[in-house]
């Protein structure tokens, strides 16, 4: 069964892309077959996250018409995958759109959606959401198992990433998490964990600490390039994190 996770960051540059680049493709290399969606309208986030250039139709376009034979890009032997399949639909254009684009309908993207599962054949489709909360957010939420909220220490982009999970929780979405991205420590302590639970009143799946090397992307997948990077095993604690709770929600292992 396919499962969906929506990667979001209410703010811009908090880092969600990314995560869901290298946290999908941390997926793949343990075997799983994953899609991983770039849902940005205006620009290719996915493409700079793994030093790849994107050779399909962006997001917007492939909503128009999902039935293309050419809807995905395989990139497992990219990355050399051991087992496992990594498959990208990129986001926006390279070059600027020459009229700004109409609101893609939430029956596009479940139609796209669709397409992309019965594709891909993929366990985990992976989808890295657009900054904001907009009626393309809440299609994705709509059909998310799982929301994994980015967020960063300072407190700017708080507010609106507790209405997201709100929303998330309104629209049924089963399972919503945040991560910390450019934590001051990581792991984040006891104390500050159950603060931050609190507050957003969900699970915190995990912390990932500052990486200067991570700016600017481009350069190929961070999780490959820098293998002892504390960034890097935070980024498998998370994708750990993430499969565990999936086999408690399966009723594989206990809570």
């Amino acid at each position: 069964m396919t499962r969906f996770v929506v990667v979001h960051g209410f703010t811009r540059r908090v880092g969600a892309s990314t995560l869901a680049a290298n946290l999908a493709l941390v997926l793949a290399r343990s075997g799983l077959r994953v899609a991983l969606v770039d849902t940005h309208r205006q620009r290719d986030s996915i493409g700079p996250a793994l030093g790849v250039r994107a050779q399909t139709r962006a997001f917007i376009d492939a909503c128009r018409l999902p039935g293309a034979p050419e809807l995905l890009d395989d990139r497992s032997a990219d990355f050399r995958l051991p087992a496992g399949a990594l498959v990208v639909l990129p986001g926006g254009h390279d070059a600027p759109r020459p009229h700004a684009d109409p609101t893609v309908s939430a029956d596009e993207i479940t139609a796209l959606l669709g397409a992309v599962t019965a594709a891909s054949s993929a366990d985990f489709v992976v989808l890295d959401g657009e900054a904001g909360l907009h009626l393309e957010t809440m299609a994705l939420l709509a059909v998310a198992d799982v929301l994994v909220e980015v967020i960063e220490p300072e407190p700017a982009g708080h507010q609106g990433s507790a209405v997201t999970l709100d929303v998330a929780e309104r629209l049924g979405v089963p399972r919503r998490r945040i991560v910390m991205n450019r934590a001051p420590e990581a792991p984040v302590p006891d104390v500050d964990r159950v603060v931050l639970e609190s507050a957003f009143r969900v699970p915190l799946l995990g912390a990932l600490p500052e990486a200067p090397e991570l700016d600017p992307p481009g350069e190929g997948a961070f999780v490959l390039g820098h293998p002892a990077h504390p960034w890097s095993a935070a980024l498998y604690a998370v994708a750990s994190a993430l499969l565990d709770d999936e086999m408690t929600a399966r009723g594989v292992v206990g809570p």
